[in-house]
C-alpha cells in the first residue's frame, strides 16, 4: 500500500500541484497584459512549455517506478480526437439551444475562437497529461480498467471546484457534467493516447464559450449551465459508451489479470 501511495504521489499529486501553481502564475501574467491576442499567444506558448515539463516529470517517475510510461499517440490520433471533440460540442451546443428555446446566431461561433484556443492549450494539455497519462494510466496498471476509468472521471469532476479560485462559476450539475466528460476523455485516451484526448479536450474548452455567444445570452453562469445540462451529459455518456465498445473490441490499452498494460503499436 505504501508503495502505491508513493507512486500515486509522484505521478499524480506532485504534478497536480505543479499544474495549479502554474495556472495561478499564468493567470497573473495574463491579467498584466491588456492586448487579448498577445496575452493569449503568450499564455499558449508558456502553457505548452510548462505542460511539456510536467509530461517529462510524470514520464520520469513512471519509468523510475518500473511502470510503462504514458501513451502519447500520433498525428492521426490527434485528428480523431479533434473530430470527436467537434462532434460532441456541436451536438451538445445545438441540442442545449433547442431544449431551451434559444435562437441561433451562428455568425458568433467563430468570434474570439482563436483567442479561446490559445488560452486553453495549457489547461487542456496539462489536465490530459496529469489525469489521463498520469492517474488513469497508473490506476489501470495497479487496479484494473474499471478503477482506472473511475479515477479519470470522478476526481476530474470534483477537482474542477478549484475553478472558483479563478473567478469561475461552479455548480453541482456542472461537476456531474465534467465527471461525465472525464469518463469520455479517459476512453479517448485509452483508444487514442494523449494526442487524442488533448485535441478533444481543447475543442470542447475552446467552443463552449462560443455556444453562449451563438445563443445571444449574457450570463456568468451560462457555461456552467451548458456543461451541466442533461443534454450535454447524455451526449457525453453516449460517446463514452461507443468509445468503450471500441476499446473492448480492440484493446490497445487495458489491464490483464496481472494488472499489466497492453499497448499495441499505434
Amino acid at each position: 500500500m505504501k508503495n502505491y501511495i508513493y507512486t500515486y504521489g509522484l505521478t499524480f499529486i506532485v504534478p497536480l500541484f505543479l499544474m495549479i501553481a502554474a495556472a495561478l502564475l499564468l493567470n497573473k501574467i495574463g491579467q498584466s497584459i491588456h492586448n487579448k491576442f498577445l496575452s493569449a499567444a503568450l499564455l499558449g506558448f508558456l502553457g505548452l512549455a510548462l505542460s511539456i515539463i510536467i509530461y517529462f516529470t510524470i514520464r520520469y517517475f513512471q519509468i523510475n517506478r518500473g511502470l510503462q510510461p504514458l501513451v502519447v499517440g500520433n498525428f492521426p490520433n490527434l485528428l480523431i480526437g479533434l473530430s470527436i471533440g467537434v462532434a460532441v460540442s456541436v451536438i451538445s451546443g445545438i441540442g442545449y439551444g433547442l431544449a431551451n428555446g434559444y435562437s441561433f446566431k451562428f455568425d458568433n461561433l467563430l468570434i474570439g475562437l482563436h483567442i479561446n484556443t490559445l488560452m486553453n492549450i495549457f489547461p487542456a494539455l496539462c489536465e490530459e497529461i496529469i489525469f489521463r497519462g498520469g492517474l488513469v494510466h497508473i490506476v489501470i496498471q495497479h487496479a484494473g480498467n474499471f478503477w482506472g476509468l473511475a479515477a479519470g472521471s470522478i476526481p476530474f469532476g470534483v477537482l474542477h471546484i478549484i475553478g472558483v479560485l479563478f473567478g469561475q462559476t461552479v455548480t453541482f450539475a456542472q461537476i456531474i457534467g465534467i465527471t461525465a466528460a472525464g469518463l469520455m476523455l479517459s476512453l479517448v485516451y485509452v483508444n487514442f493516447g494523449i494526442m487524442g484526448s488533448f485535441a478533444c479536450h481543447l475543442v470542447w474548452n475552446s467552443l463552449v464559450g462560443s455556444w453562449i455567444k451563438v445563443y445571444g445570452i449574457e450570463s456568468k453562469g451560462a457555461v456552467s449551465a451548458l456543461e451541466g445540462s442533461w443534454v450535454t451529459i447524455i451526449v457525453l455518456l453516449s460517446t463514452s459508451f461507443l468509445l468503450f465498445v471500441l476499446w473492448r473490441s480492440n484493446p490497445k490499452f487495458s489491464s490483464t489479470k496481472e494488472s499489466k498494460l497492453i499497448i499495441s503499436n499505434w
